[in-house]
């Protein structure tokens, strides 16, 4: 698969090629699916543009009789590993951007009806449409399956030492410093770990850092915990870190603590905006590092709970929003007046994403990512583009909150509704930054072409790194490029770490 941004591709019935579809009143097509949240992968398949992958099981469609008759008629190979959306023909009816891995190919469904039903014969209308939505959410079952956190391969002494570290700060350390600063100790000692720091390099790390922490607050009162009242009036308050703490570690104690993040997240999932996106990354974090104590998770959560922040979108859907993707609705929010000339309040990401949803003229600007699906990979595709055009600090946050967000996927009841949040908050960050031009496609494949060192030379550079936002950067590069394979992450990972 090549990883990109823009890519126009004919949609005319001429011409063949590979993953080029050709429609006509006599094509054939066979669509034998059948996708549901049990359908197996194997995990070694390794999906890019020329795989075929033969689906061959029976796939419902539930169709009227005369469109059932056509179904039947139908035969084809239009079975590759996105159904229909693999035909770079129809990728460009909504569009469509290339590469990264097919980031355009799932996440504007809305837009496709209408594409297929002009470029379509009249009779298979429905069959395609259903065939692509059963090919996008087989291929969403599929890479959730294989998205399972942060791969760690450290010896049994060094994660031993990982989680006493962390164990130690979850107790002594508030979450934030300097009224409203995010603790990022245990973030850059997981991230850290998973660059391969050595064990004297952790606790050098962890000494220096530790220096600018405040204590951890105490609970002023035992009996008044979030417990007796419900979690959701507690939320995004910034005073109730340490009873919302105490909560957390009384359950995850005595509970499973997946299965206590899975049900805190639906609440605190919407709020993922929270402290500059820092509540959201420190939980995958804890999660995504099989070596974190309990007290950490606890700790985590209850930040992520104590500066919720929700960014409702405006009330109304926006004209055409479910056919533009989220890269192109920035370019849009790029033309606003209001928010190319923003500037924020105090300084800090947290109260500027909260300024911008509370002017009426800028939260009419979110309501666009709040209609049409919204994939994880299309989120990722902006974030990434936005911070490699950028280089700017909040940039960078957004980067390494989709990491976050892939990593707790599989926790999630409802991940297109976090997507969607997410997108929000995006769009939201965007604007704080007063909207700055973005690459276009040849400027970023030219970034894309750089020739940079390996992974292993900008890991080392990280590691030596007393930055704590560095190294957090580079481990979010190396995971997203391990799950998208997008050169450009390698890109802006080497000049993050000054190589």
């Amino acid at each position: 698969m090549r990883p990109g941004t823009c890519n126009d591709c004919d949609a005319g019935n001429s011409g063949d090629s590979d993953n080029d579809l050709d429609f006509d009143d006599d094509t054939d097509f066979d669509f034998d699916f059948d996708f549901d949240d049990d359908t197996d992968f194997d995990d070694d398949t390794d999906f890019d543009d020329d795989t075929d992958v033969d689906f061959d099981t029976d796939f419902d469609l539930d169709l009227d009789s005369d469109s059932d008759a056509t179904l039947r008629r139908s035969r084809g190979d239009a079975a590759d590993r996105d159904g229909l959306l693999g035909g770079r023909r129809l990728r460009r009816l909504h569009g469509g951007q290339r590469g990264g891995p097919l980031l355009s190919a799932v996440h504007d469904l809305q837009g496709w009806d209408q594409g297929v039903a002009r470029e379509v014969p009249r009779g298979l209308h429905e069959c395609v449409w259903r065939q692509l939505c059963g090919a996008a959410h087989a291929r969403e079952v599929h890479r959730r399956k294989m998205r399972r956190g942060p791969r760690q391969t450290l010896s049994r002494p060094l994660m031993d030492l990982v989680a006493d570290l962390l164990a130690a700060d979850a107790l002594a350390h508030d979450a934030q410093y300097r009224k409203g600063l995010s603790n990022h100790l245990p973030m850059a000692l997981v991230a850290l770990a998973g660059l391969g720091a050595s064990r004297e390099r952790l606790v050098a790390f962890r000494e220096r850092y530790a220096r600018r922490l405040e204590p951890a607050p105490k609970v002023p009162d035992p009996a008044e915990k979030p417990m007796r009242e419900g979690l959701a009036r507690h939320l995004g308050t910034h005073a109730r870190y340490a009873q919302l703490a105490e909560l957390f570690r009384s359950r995850v104690r005595s509970e499973a603590p997946r299965d206590v993040a899975r049900d805190a997240l639906r609440e605190l999932v919407p709020g993922l905006a929270g402290g500059a996106f820092h509540g959201l990354i420190r939980v995958a974090y804890a999660l995504g590092n099989p070596g974190s104590p309990v007290d950490e998770i606890a700790a985590a959560l209850a930040y992520m709970a104590d500066v919720h922040l929700p960014l409702e979108p405006a009330d109304g859907a926006a004209d055409g929003a479910a056919t533009r993707s989220l890269i192109v609705l920035m370019q849009d929010v790029a033309k606003d007046a209001g928010a190319t000339a923003y500037v924020g309040k105090r300084g800090l990401i947290f109260d500027d994403l909260g300024d911008v949803a509370s002017r009426p003229a800028l939260a009419l600007l979110l309501r666009a990512a709040s209609h049409g699906p919204r994939t994880l990979d299309a989120a990722a595709h902006a974030a990434l583009l936005v911070y490699a055009s950028t280089s700017h600090f909040t940039a960078l946050h957004c980067l390494t909150a989709t990491h976050a967000l892939r990593v707790l996927l599989p926790l999630l009841d409802e991940p297109a509704q976090a997507t969607a949040v997410l997108a929000r908050a995006l769009i939201a960050a965007y604007i704080t930054m007063a909207a700055p031009a973005l690459m276009d496609e040849e400027a970023t494949d030219r970034m894309r072409s750089r020739v940079v060192p390996s992974w292993d030379e900008i890991a080392r550079a990280a590691c030596a790194s007393d930055n704590e936002h560095v190294i957090k950067l580079v481990w979010t590069a190396r995971e997203e490029h391990a799950a998208y394979g997008d050169p450009l992450y390698t890109v802006v990972a080497a000049r993050a770490a000054g190589l």
